[in-house]
């Protein structure tokens, strides 16, 4: 019972993570990176995939598709619950607070990413290392962890 709550949980979650953004930055950051040793053209275009990656992230987030007889139809969402460019109209198309929420998630997942990842993070922040923001979050999670203990 409580294994097939938990593979169901991870299943959703697996659904709203941004796992094709997340293998297109791994595969392009390897090529781009020169294994975490750039030049200033490498670091123009890490910062372009950075960016390329977040707005996909952020866009597919507002996307959504329905059945149409067999053809399976793909669009944006709106504020009046239309999914453009088809003619659709559904209550279930309306923007929600929901989707904002999913798209800054799905921004902070690759964010994280970015900071944690070698390559990237030599390419970008030379000076500071891996170890840097490993020590960060150490801190944090320490501090967080600390503030529980104190509180209860």
């Amino acid at each position: 019972m409580v294994a097939e709550t938990t593979l169901k949980a991870l299943a959703n979650l697996v659904k709203l993570l941004p796992t094709g953004t997340v293998f297109l930055f791994m595969f392009l950051n390897t090529l781009i990176s020169n294994n975490g040793t750039c030049n200033t053209t490498e670091k123009i275009l890490m910062i372009i995939l950075i960016a390329v990656c977040g707005f996909l992230c952020v866009f597919s987030s507002f996307t959504d598709s329905y059945k149409e007889g067999s053809v399976t139809q793909y669009g944006i969402v709106t504020i009046s619950g239309r999914l453009w460019p088809h003619a659709k109209v559904s209550d279930d198309y309306k923007l929600k607070v929901g989707d904002f929420a999913h798209a800054l998630l799905s921004l902070i997942v690759l964010g994280v990413l970015v900071l944690f990842d070698p390559n990237s993070l030599n390419c970008l922040y030379p000076c500071f290392g891996h170890e840097f923001f490993l020590e960060v979050a150490a801190c944090c999670c320490w501090s967080y962890f600390y503030n529980i203990r104190l509180v209860s």
